[in-house]
């Protein structure tokens, strides 16, 4: 079983341990990009109990990428000694970004989500999408309000539902950003 752990470290309460961990049999994939807002480093890991499994994915990336940029190896290392100093900050911003969303979906009754217990996205849809032109809906969000989601399709769902991420953007631009999905669902009504 492969699992993705790249949200791990932003759950909301005390994180689960490692799936690895728990069996031979389970591999669990995660990376500095999402949890820690440091993609550009394309730093990730690969953690299995099982060895010969270990030996073959090791020979697999010798065979496809030799190494990182050691600067980003570096800039990762430092980032990991130091992880606990930031870890901190960003889960704080991300929880309150949590609160806002959570605030905005009671009052936002066009919407339906399952809420996270960590991480920092979420997959919300439209309770009703014949009411709302989708197309239009897209496009005014990112034309007329320069705010982005993730439409359904690009997650091989239909584009009533959308990827809205919280964990990056301070408090008042992620507040807005929740401002101009409910102005683009109003002004995309069928």
């Amino acid at each position: 079983m492969l699992v993705d752990e790249t949200y791990r470290d932003t759950c909301f309460t005390t994180p689960y341990p490692i799936v690895a961990t728990q069996s031979k049999k389970v591999i669990s994939v995660s990376s500095l990009s999402k949890a820690y807002g440091l993609p550009g480093l394309r730093i990730g890991w690969l953690i299995s109990q099982d060895e010969d499994l270990m030996e073959r994915f090791l020979a697999a990336k010798e065979m496809i990428y030799i190494s990182n940029s050691a600067l980003d190896e570096e800039v990762a290392y430092q980032f990991l000694i130091q992880k606990e100093k930031f870890e901190n900050k960003i889960n704080e911003r991300s929880l309150e970004n949590y609160k806002l969303l959570c605030k905005w979906l009671e009052q936002e009754v066009r919407l339906e989500c399952i809420l996270p217990i960590g991480g920092v996205v979420c997959f919300p849809r439209f309770k009703n999408p014949d009411s709302i032109d989708l197309d239009k809906f897209y496009s005014t969000l990112m034309q007329n309000y320069k705010t982005m989601v993730g439409p359904g399709h690009w997650f091989a769902m239909p584009d009533s539902y959308f990827r809205l991420g919280f964990g990056w953007v301070d408090s008042g631009t992620f507040k807005r950003g929740l401002e101009n999905l409910s102005k683009a669902m109003s002004e995309s009504r069928k």
